[in-house]
């Protein structure tokens, strides 16, 4: 999962993912330890269900 404070078309999300790539390259061409841990998110209601949605369908479409 990748990034989704920012909107996908923004340098900042292009920046993030960029980096993040980079970095894992780096990491495993100089045999260093990286710990990928991805995000959770969840609602604590169903009030919070259509953000929730509105994150995904964000995702789905910045990284497919």
């Amino acid at each position: 999962m990748q990034d989704f404070y920012y909107s996908a078309d923004s340098l900042k999300a292009k920046f993030t993912h960029d980096g993040n790539r980079q970095m894992k390259e780096y990491c495993r061409e100089k045999k260093l330890r990286l710990n990928e841990c991805k995000k959770v998110v969840v609602t604590t209601n169903e009030s919070e269900l259509e953000a929730l949605y509105e994150l995904e369908k964000k995702r789905q479409e910045k990284w497919c």
